[in-house]
């Protein structure tokens, strides 16, 4: 190799090191047991001996998840099971056990302890991807008793009462479909729904606090500040879900200031042995200082779209 060509190559990897689109990338056990990955402004925390939660996401020190202080015994993101009449209350190695944590070259691996009431050992890899500015969560669920499982995996996750939500409407007209109550109403607008949140919804007079809908093209963003999470996760027809749910639904806490949004798969038959994989894509995207934060922004909801593809 010339000395020329050193210097050729010396120089790339300096470019290509500070390229402000390449996210740099580190992971951390913390003093307390939780670990965090930050990549460029964002951090995600995880705690493996509390269900392996996501506890914390800041977003340019933005925190987008709600904690204990807000409500002691729903926070952060939590994997679950539905039906929710079939698995309440979640089982306990899923939702609030001890993980045995692998750190690996991508990202870490989070091993439930096997659930014996349910039936079932559940496996949480997390691993960033700093091209795409994501945060990707894999979820396995085995089956590990010698009778036939059937089940969804459920994604929720919560966030302060002071953001908005969008999301591409499907099929208004399927079974399940229902709006949140109108004390907290929501907007269609170009096919999009919207929603907005504010402290004004606690104690809200309705008893609707739960809206579901089929998504079109599997994604539904929340908004904070000059940032959005767009949660973008496998479309399922209607068809295929649980009866009587599906695949994006929002939940509006009467009494506490957190929002659930909710990420259903589809209804799952498990044979002794099998496992059902399942992805959910966090990716966070900077909103451009042009365009208006409000509900039917068409010029917003372009901007996500352009952005998830």
């Amino acid at each position: 190799m010339t000395q020329m060509n050193l210097i050729a190559i010396i120089l790339a990897l300096a470019f290509l090191s500070c390229d402000p689109e390449i996210a740099v990338t580190t992971i951390t056990e913390n003093t307390d047991g939780t670990w965090t990955m930050t990549m460029g402004n964002a951090s995600l925390t995880i705690n493996p001996s509390d269900g392996a939660k996501d506890i914390s996401l800041k977003i340019n020190g933005t925190e987008f998840l709600t904690g204990k202080e807000v409500r002691k015994q729903y926070y952060g993101s939590s994997l679950w099971l539905a039906p929710q009449k079939k698995y309440w209350p979640q089982p306990d190695p899923l939702d609030y056990g001890n993980y045995k944590v692998e750190k690996t070259n991508h990202g870490l691996i989070f091993k439930s302890e096997m659930d014996s009431k349910t039936g079932f050992g559940y496996t949480k890899c997390i691993f960033p991807d700093p091209a795409d500015k994501s945060f990707i969560h894999r979820y396995s669920i085995r089956n590990i008793s010698d009778t036939l499982k059937s089940f969804a995996a459920w994604e929720v996750t919560r966030h302060p009462k002071t953001g908005l939500s969008v999301f591409p409407e499907g099929d208004s007209t399927v079974p399940g479909t229902r709006y949140l109550d109108p004390s907290i109403p929501m907007l269609k607008s170009d096919g999009m729904v919207w929603h907005s949140y504010d402290p004004s919804q606690k104690n809200h007079l309705g008893k609707g606090s739960k809206a579901n809908f089929d998504v079109k093209n599997g994604w539904v963003a929340y908004i904070l500040g000059k940032h959005a999470l767009v949660k973008i996760f496998p479309d399922v027809s209607p068809a295929r879900m649980v009866p009587g749910e599906l695949d994006v639904e929002i939940y509006v806490d009467r009494q506490y200031d957190y929002i659930e949004i909710e990420t259903l798969s589809e209804l799952v038959e498990l044979a002794p042995g099998e496992s059902f994989d399942w992805q959910v894509e966090w990716k966070m995207l900077e909103i451009p200082e042009s365009l208006e934060i409000r509900p039917g922004n068409k010029k917003l909801a372009g901007f996500i779209k352009k952005n998830i593809r």
